[in-house]
């Protein structure tokens, strides 16, 4: 005899005045999408406690428009900060590598993640990105810091060696980049950064 159980489907939906928008509706995912993407809706819905709805409404999106939510500032920080934390790295990990760079290249993307237990799983998606896609993502806003400061520094110093000089550089003259490499306990020595290194290997974490 088959088990018989009870399943239960969460369904969430934008309601905008007296419309109702499904995001499993072509035209109404649009629309969400448009409102959505403007940083006041996003993060005023997650203040108000929305956080926990907002990755099932992203979830029936398509990962173009995921990603039209997602890389506007601050809004990854906000739903990792407010307990959405499972959902936004799934989302992540199952995008393109240009649709990941995007994301985690917004203003404290990388920071939310990291400050949330999920800065190993950036580094893994970073390391399969491009040397530009690197780039991009370690130059935004406190991305150097917030891995720096949660045990991924000796990770992000791995990835900086294998950049040419130059992107380096572009990494070095983000803001927030240098106060991270000398915040976090995985000193080392860098060609244009000039870390101190005790010329050793540096550990995992503290």
């Amino acid at each position: 005899m088959s088990t018989i159980a009870i399943l239960e489907q969460r369904s969430y939906f934008l309601k905008i005045g007296d419309e109702a928008l499904d995001p499993r509706q072509k035209d109404d995912a649009d629309k969400i999408t448009t409102h959505l993407s403007k940083p006041e809706v996003s993060i005023g819905l997650i203040d108000q406690d929305w956080a926990e709805a907002v990755p099932y409404i992203l979830k029936a999106l398509t990962p173009a428009q995921q990603v039209a939510i997602l890389s506007v500032p601050s809004v990854m920080f906000f739903l990792t900060t407010h307990r959405s934390i499972g959902g936004m790295i799934g989302l992540v990990k199952a995008m393109e590598s240009a649709q990941q760079a995007a994301v985690l290249s917004a203003p404290y993307a990388v920071l939310g993640l990291s400050n949330n237990g999920q800065g190993a799983a950036v580094v893994n998606i970073l390391k399969a990105l491009t040397p530009e896609q690197q780039v991009a993502v370690l130059s935004a806003k406190d991305a150097v810091r917030g891995l720096s400061n949660n045990r991924q520094g000796a990770a992000v110093v791995n990835i900086l060696k294998a950049l040419t000089p130059e992107q380096e550089q572009q990494v070095a003259s983000a803001e927030d980049a240098q106060r991270g490499s000398f915040s976090n306990p995985h000193k080392a020595c860098l060609r244009t950064w000039k870390w101190y290194s005790a010329g050793t290997p540096q550990p995992a974490g503290p």
